[in-house]
């Protein structure tokens, strides 16, 4: 369905025209209540102590297209992980619901072929487990069985086909000193368990000296130097840094008992270093990896050349994950690598190249020209596809505009709102805990320092929804942060009663 490009003013002319037709007597109402939401936001806005906070913020009836409240709604701001609506959407427009990654394990000949399509979810503990009760090395077991029952003993080398992306694995604005965390792990043609090594530290017996660690997925060839502390009294403080773009690790910090859930540091080279893993588990199994007088080992692990040809082989195993697990991961759990992996998919859909930051980024701003039109493009800056990077501008309108034109598109909207969180899951998990919401609330929360954001839909029995984008920079620390968090619940409440009320009216109206 083609879409009049969405402006703030185009909205109040919408309005109009419907008030000019057919809806008359109804509309009339609903506009005078509309403006009491107005003003209730606007008097919340005021009693609220957010310091010097900037608020962008618009809702809008998507039946008609009134807007119910607004707020310096064409300013752009940084949208924390609300920028993952842009990416999730497009990949939906680009790649289709029905899109499926794929990773391939090939026999070509005297070597192994790795080949990846940018899958984030390759070994992903959480994904595994949808499929049941395995875990990682389960995984790689497999993989090494269909080497095993193919008769191969002996490889030359392992080469790790990443193509699909550039080799550039973290973003140049994300903060230096989280690259070692889960949430900043890099991200290749060809990854593997998030790109995190799980960590599960325990106390050296009584109580005194270094720690013990165990490692999953086991790399016994990355280095860790212990400085922690095992400890009988005080708080578990212990903690890892990787200082440099290595595969060097540094555990620091006290051990007073062992952990129950492991603690996730970031691996560099996620293409190579998944390569390293699979050929430590045959070389267990029994297969040499590499040739008399060559590299051995994991050492006989290496990417791919650019312009490499490589010939077509035989597909031992496949391992695919459809786009409804991957917009599960990325908007509901708002896993940062599962947005970079879908930017960086759409550069190489559309350009049949490397897929890059640069890409994909070029890619949604081209779809924002296409569907909602070029103001709403060249008023938003694409840096990153979570929104870790703090480089990333859009405004509340452009946002309210991209969800109202998934939501015409019936494939398009099942798949956005099954993807996105509800109350009680994901990052609304404590979200609306004592509310008690009369309709559905679809939403993708954002934080960063200074910023919180919320948009989504609220979504009645009958069908009617709500589109929401509130975008709040520049939060002072304290208090005013806290109540960031509330005031954006808040509006969301209110909505949610105005349409609940609004239902109501039609029912009975209708006699229903």
């Amino acid at each position: 369905m083609t879409t009049v490009p969405f402006q703030i003013s185009s909205l109040y002319s919408l309005a109009r025209v419907v008030v000019a037709t057919v809806f008359l007597s109804v509309v009339c109402v609903s506009t005078s209540n509309a403006q009491e939401l107005q003003n209730a936001f606007t008097a919340l806005k005021n009693r609220t102590n957010l310091g010097s906070a900037s608020i962008g913020a618009v809702a809008i009836d998507a039946t008609d297209g009134r807007i119910l409240f607004l707020s310096d709604a064409k300013t752009p701001m940084i949208p924390a992980s609300n920028q993952k609506l842009l990416t999730s959407g497009a990949a939906l427009m680009v790649l289709g619901p029905d899109f499926v990654f794929e990773t391939t394990l090939i026999d070509a000949g005297n070597r192994l072929v790795l080949r990846g399509s940018g899958d984030p979810a390759l070994g992903d503990p959480v994904i595994l487990k949808m499929g049941g009760d395995i875990g990682i090395e389960d995984l790689l077991n497999q993989l090494v069985e269909s080497v095993k029952r193919r008769g191969i003993t002996q490889i030359d080398e392992l080469v790790i086909d990443d193509r699909v992306f550039d080799r550039e694995f973290a973003h140049p604005s994300w903060p230096i000193d989280q690259l070692n965390t889960w949430y900043c792990a890099e991200i290749g043609g060809v990854n593997l368990h998030t790109n995190v090594l799980s960590v599960y530290p325990k106390p050296a017996e009584g109580g005194r000296g270094q720690p013990v660690i165990s490692i999953e997925p086991t790399a016994p060839w990355m280095e860790f130097e212990n400085f922690a502390h095992s400890v009988t009294k005080g708080r578990q403080t212990v903690w890892i840094a990787r200082p440099k773009p290595v595969n060097e690790f540094q555990l620091r910090g006290d051990v007073r008992y062992p952990g129950t859930e492991p603690i996730r540091v970031a691996f560099h080279n996620p293409p190579l270093s998944t390569g390293q893993i699979l050929a430590d588990r045959l070389m267990q199994e029994g297969i040499q990896v590499g040739k008399p007088g060559g590299p051995s080992g994991i050492d006989a692990v290496r990417l791919v050349d650019a312009h490499e040809d490589l010939p077509e082989g035989q597909p031992l195993a496949v391992v695919r994950t459809g786009m409804e697990d991957i917009l599960a991961r990325c908007n509901t759990k708002s896993y940062n690598l599962y947005a970079e992996a879908m930017i960086k998919r759409l550069g190489h859909e559309i350009n049949n190249e490397p897929g890059s930051w640069d890409n994909g980024s070029a890619v949604i701003r081209m779809l924002l020209t296409e569907r909602l039109g070029p103001d709403h493009a060249m008023s938003t800056r694409i840096a990153d596809g979570s929104g870790m990077s703090r480089d990333n501008k859009v405004s509340a309108e452009t946002l309210v505009a991209w969800l109202m034109h998934i939501d015409e598109n019936e494939d398009l909207r099942d798949a956005m709102l099954r993807s996105l969180a509800v109350p009680g899951e994901g990052t609304l998990r404590t979200r609306f805990s004592e509310s008690k919401l009369n309709n559905s609330v679809h939403a993708k929360s954002g934080y960063l320092n200074g910023v919180r954001s919320l948009s989504g839909l609220i979504v009645a029995e009958n069908g009617r929804r709500v589109v929401f984008a509130m975008l709040m920079n520049d939060i002072p620390a304290g208090r005013p942060n806290q109540n960031a968090k509330v005031f954006l619940e808040r509006n969301v409440e209110m909505l949610d009663q105005w349409l609940a009320d609004r239902v109501f009216d039609e029912v009975g109206a209708f006699g229903g």
